[in-house]
């Protein structure tokens, strides 16, 4: 694609992903996790619909037991666990895609578990969108999962150079290994995500001042070529001045 198609199809994926973000905060808000969110569980519609299947692995997050302290580690899905299911073992469930799957999850740390974790997920599927691969690579499902933990993520714009740096940081902030170093929620993603496709600054990072003064120049498209002309007028004026 040249980078005209590109930035179009660009932004057209990104409204998408905001509609897939806002999904996940409503499911937040009454308390349930998906934890099993990656590409292949979000169907866009050709109307316009922009869908998050296979709650297999969706569970009602107690908010009153981790209130109280009273958390369990009984749990229960809404549905019956999908194929996600990596590996379960005495000291832990291991929940989820390997590759798409949050540190918290790989480590089977159920407690841990929160709304944070499916940011993650969302800043994985992010990541394939950017660059067309899950975020952790690996020969084999041991080392997926050592990979997940260990946060092991190739820089996104060492696959596909177009991706802007703004969107990295989004894509790596959602990404990161702790929880809390991560957006607080789904919609703050999803504002980051906004503030980009309105050309202002994100919070994922400060702007550089090349790239501040092209986006005060960008707003000010008539000022800056008013004071262009001007500039240039008063250039051609005192060269006049001097030949004379």
């Amino acid at each position: 694609l040249d980078a005209t198609a590109y930035n179009f199809r660009l932004r057209q994926l990104l409204g998408r992903f905001i509609d897939v973000c806002d999904a996940m905060a409503y499911a937040h808000s009454r308390g349930v996790l998906h934890r099993d969110l990656k590409p292949a569980n979000i169907m866009l519609g050709k109307y316009g619909e922009t869908l998050i299947v296979d709650w297999g692995l969706a569970r009602p997050e107690d908010k009153s037991a981790r209130e109280t302290g009273r958390e369990t580690t009984t749990e229960k899905t809404l549905l019956p666990r999908s194929g996600s299911v990596v590996n379960e073992s005495e000291s832990g469930r291991t929940l989820g895609t390997p590759g798409y799957m949050s540190p918290e999850q790989a480590a089977g740390d159920m407690e841990a578990l929160g709304p944070a974790t499916d940011v993650y997920g969302l800043g994985a599927t992010l990541y394939a969108l950017l660059t067309g691969q899950a975020p952790i690579q690996g020969s084999n499902v041991t080392e997926l999962i050592a990979n997940v933990k260990g946060g092991k993520i190739e820089p996104p714009r060492s696959l596909d150079s177009r991706i802007p740096s703004a969107l990295v940081a989004i894509c790596l902030k959602a990404l990161a290994t702790k929880p809390a170093e991560r957006y607080e929620t789904a919609r703050a993603l999803a504002e980051d995500i906004e503030h980009f496709l309105a050309d202002e600054p994100v919070s994922a990072r400060r702007d550089p001042l090349t790239t501040q003064c092209w986006r005060w120049i960008r707003k000010h498209r008539t000022l800056t070529a008013t004071a262009a002309a001007a500039a240039l007028v008063g250039l051609v004026a005192l060269r006049n001045t001097r030949l004379n």
